[in-house]
């Protein structure tokens, strides 16, 4: 019913962090491993050892974001479910999949006959403005869509997205180089996107990050001090309860509901370790610019 593709470089405890999260949370899964071309022994060793979970394996492409979208082609293109889960190592499923989110699922495509891609993920808090401003609860199908069509308002692609596999292949789909030209290109073919009104899954807090396929060196410090990588709790079966019974006006924001492995985090949460100290994100922020990227 659904296949999950896990995409990764060099951060061995996200990805198997992200991989024991779809093992307890979705049933039955057909799981892939889309390796970037890791370079660290530890990665490169858990890949042979689970070769049997291991798509294709990149080196690398001339890109920011390396071959990240070229494997997401992959994934598509080897996919044999209907529904192919995209996932990046630093994301994580944070509840069950129940036979009723299928069902959820399959509701969502047939409400929207030319969407191509759902969201199943929690909402940002630090993005709570923009989400009053472009989101309204559909009530009638218990989704969450977009108030406006307009170009740049309407929600129509992420990175990590539930695709309809048979929509994609008939449109002839090949995934860009970017998050906004991907956006950009499923606006125009499939317009909106829904976001699913009982969310399960979200981004990892202050994750470390490659940029170039190269850590910062604000990155580097934080790395060196941290001892805790945090993630989150899988959803209690109570607080699944809350979510599901929630009005539909109550916005699914992650702060709300989810609860971090590590206390005294930022709040919101931040997603790169450097922002969560002024200081280092002031480093990292003149490195970047230094470095023009």
């Amino acid at each position: 019913m659904i296949q999950v593709a896990i995409f990764s470089y060099n951060r061995l405890f996200y990805l198997k962090n992200a991989l024991h999260s779809v093992q307890r949370n979705v049933s039955d899964a057909r799981v892939r491993i889309y390796d970037d071309g890791s370079d660290q022994s530890e990665m490169k060793n858990f890949l042979f050892e689970n070769s049997d979970l291991v798509g294709a394996r990149l080196k690398g492409l001339d890109s920011k974001h390396g071959g990240l979208y070229a494997n997401m082609q992959s994934a598509l293109d080897e996919a044999q479910e209907d529904y192919l889960l995209l996932m990046q190592d630093d994301t994580q499923i944070v509840r069950k999949m129940e036979q009723e989110d299928l069902e959820a699922i399959n509701r969502a495509f047939e409400v929207l006959p030319t969407a191509a891609f759902l969201s199943v993920m929690f909402l940002k808090g630090e993005k709570k403005r923009r989400c009053k401003r472009v989101l309204c609860a559909d009530g009638e199908n218990q989704l969450y869509r977009s108030k406006s069509l307009e170009d740049g308002v309407v929600q129509s692609y992420y990175d990590v997205v539930v695709c309809n596999v048979p929509r994609l292949r008939a449109a002839g789909w090949k995934f860009e180089n970017t998050e906004v030209a991907n956006m950009k290109k499923a606006r125009e073919l499939f317009g909106e996107m829904p976001i699913m009104r009982n969310p399960m899954m979200f981004f990892c807090p202050e994750v470390p990050f490659f940029r170039d396929r190269k850590q910062s060196l604000a990155a580097r410090i934080i790395a060196k001090r941290r001892k805790v990588n945090p993630v989150f709790h899988d959803m209690t079966d109570e607080a699944v309860a809350k979510l599901k019974g929630r009005a539909l006006g109550v916005f699914p924001y992650a702060e709300d509901w989810l609860n971090p492995t590590l206390q005294g985090l930022r709040r919101p949460f931040v997603f790169k370790d450097v922002k969560a100290n002024l200081w280092l994100n002031l480093l990292y922020a003149i490195e970047t610019k230094l470095l023009g990227r």
